[in-house]
């Protein structure tokens, strides 16, 4: 996320770039080469990054509302422009014109909102079919270990991953069923619910 970011936030000033100096929507006062305008952009991408990181734009979950992801993003890019105004006062030398900051902005939080919500639907997808699934497996018994297997088996998310409810023994012995979903489905997770097994018990089922 944070290369797509960087990449949406260049192309965004760059487009902003292209319509002040080029098409030439509003006449020109004072001609900024490209090159120039780059440097500028590079530093205010940095900035914009940072400012990401701290508002939680990275810490992804694919589950977040396309409604939540969308307020997290807007409030991120206020404060990224602000902060970005502020250090082009700063720094006369990479200043560019408030027309190309406005539009700037605006292009990057909607290139930034549409990358993300794309990114979201490739990894939902590739969930869907257990890429990046954990696999899981569910330790115990009872009421809580039985509410629990149905939350995951019902998840499309989920339960392309889940691998069971298992009881610890079975017949006074380990449940060979279990050792078999820990090595040789791969487990990657194990939820215990419902049992307290000893730490004997648990050298006993990985040894």
């Amino acid at each position: 996320l944070v290369i797509i970011d960087f990449l949406c936030i260049n192309l965004a000033f760059s487009i902003a770039w292209l319509l002040r100096f080029q098409i030439k929507i509003i006449p020109l006062k004072q001609y900024q080469p490209f090159d120039v305008y780059l440097i500028s952009v590079s530093l205010a991408s940095f900035f914009w990054i940072l400012i990401f990181a701290y508002r939680g734009l990275y810490s992804y979950n694919p589950r977040v509302s396309v409604k939540n992801q969308g307020t997290q993003l807007l409030g991120a890019t206020i404060i990224a422009a602000f902060v970005t105004m502020a250090l082009s006062f700063m720094y006369r030398q990479f200043a560019y014109s408030r027309f190309v900051f406005i539009i700037g902005t605006l292009l990057a939080f909607l290139i930034i909102f549409a990358a993300r919500i794309i990114f979201t639907q490739i990894v939902l997808h590739l969930l869907k079919k257990g890429i990046g699934v954990a696999k899981t497996v569910i330790l115990g018994s009872g009421e809580a270990a039985e509410s629990l297997a149905k939350i995951i088996a019902y998840d499309q998310y989920t339960k392309v991953g889940f691998l069971g409810l298992f009881k610890f023994k079975r017949d006074g012995e380990i449940n060979p069923k279990l050792k078999e979903a820990l090595v040789n489905e791969g487990a990657k997770r194990v939820i215990v619910a419902g049992i307290e097994p000893s730490e004997e018990d648990m050298r006993e089922l990985l040894y």
